[in-house]
């Protein structure tokens, strides 16, 4: 950017919080809500609390440009409605009085895919969440559209769909790494879709549409949407030597699909394969993310093949591959 703004990150210690302190610690300066006590980020300014307790910063809040609202839980059920829904509805009110722009990270997962008829996935796409996750994402959603009626132009929400990258505490995309070392990898359909965007696109989005400084209560889809077929294909070039996945035939699919039912029954640690699984390697549904292109430049296929090779460089270096 070209000026400096003061922002406040809430979930600013999390995965992608973390990466977006690197981008803009020597550009902006930088306020971190966090609940643990005796921390230093350098270049930041912590504010110790959490969003119960924000509106006790007003002297602080009444300063800020914008807010960056990555806190959540996604693990934890009993603390997601007072998370992701009260957290935010917390933080909208302390700052209602003051000219301060909100960026909300949302989920793709509130559209709830794999219970939508049409394949291509839209900001305007009714809403179908599935857990209790999406659900409170979802509730979050709603308290925002509900005070952006009152607040025009005020915030911007992503729905950024699987992010992955270094400092991602569930190492997504390890055991598919995995898998492919060993063989054990297989196709259903290679022409199915998958939804994956690196945290170096969603935070260059992020950077983007600060800069840009258009907020009008609108929402945005982050992916980067590519067939399996390339998706593997990018994995495998920067794992290095892997075997060829096999492709199960046609006359096979049924009974794949069969067993996939069948594990599901069985405890989650004897899963290696279910019906979630199966539907990620068949499944011709995505995230449309044309409306985010015509508002910022947002690299498509380039981005996320170097955010492969970041992750699975970051991967190695830790003996994990």
């Amino acid at each position: 950017m070209s000026d400096s703004k003061k922002i406040l990150i809430t979930g600013g210690t999390g995965f992608i919080g973390q990466h977006l302190i690197s981008l803009w610690k020597n550009q902006h300066q930088l306020f971190v809500l966090s609940r643990k006590k005796d921390i230093a980020i350098e270049g930041v300014e912590i504010i110790n609390g959490d969003l119960s307790s924000i509106h006790q910063h007003k002297e602080i809040l009444a300063s800020i440009d914008f807010v960056i609202n990555i806190a959540g839980d996604k693990k934890n059920i009993a603390l997601m409605q007072a998370t992701n829904v009260e957290g935010l509805r917390h933080l909208l009110e302390a700052i209602s009085e003051f000219p301060t722009k909100i960026l909300h990270v949302s989920s793709a997962g509130i559209y709830g895919i794999e219970q939508q008829e049409m394949d291509e996935i839209t900001e305007d796409t009714i809403c179908l969440p599935n857990n209790t996750y999406e659900k409170s994402k979802f509730e979050a959603e709603i308290i925002l559209k509900a005070w952006g009626d009152r607040h025009p132009d005020r915030y911007i929400a992503i729905r950024p769909s699987n992010v992955f990258g270094p400092l991602d505490p569930s190492n997504k995309l390890l055991t598919l790494c995995k898998a492919l070392q060993s063989g054990k990898f297989f196709f259903i359909d290679k022409g199915a879709l998958v939804n994956y965007v690196s945290v170096s696109q969603v935070v260059q989005a992020i950077d983007q549409l600060i800069d840009k400084n258009h907020f009008e209560n609108t929402f945005f889809n982050v992916n980067v949407p590519m067939t399996i077929a390339h998706f593997i294909e990018h994995l495998r070039t920067q794992l290095g030597d892997t075997p060829e996945p096999k492709t199960i035939p046609a006359f096979l699919q049924p009974l794949v699909f069969i067993a996939a039912k069948i594990f599901d029954l069985m405890p989650k640690r004897f899963q290696f394969f279910n019906s979630g699984k199966y539907r990620e390697l068949t499944s011709p549904k995505y995230y449309n993310v044309s409306k985010l292109e015509r508002f910022i430049r947002f690299e498509h296929t380039k981005g996320l093949e170097q955010g492969i090779e970041n992750h699975i460089e970051n991967f190695k270096k830790q003996g994990l591959l």
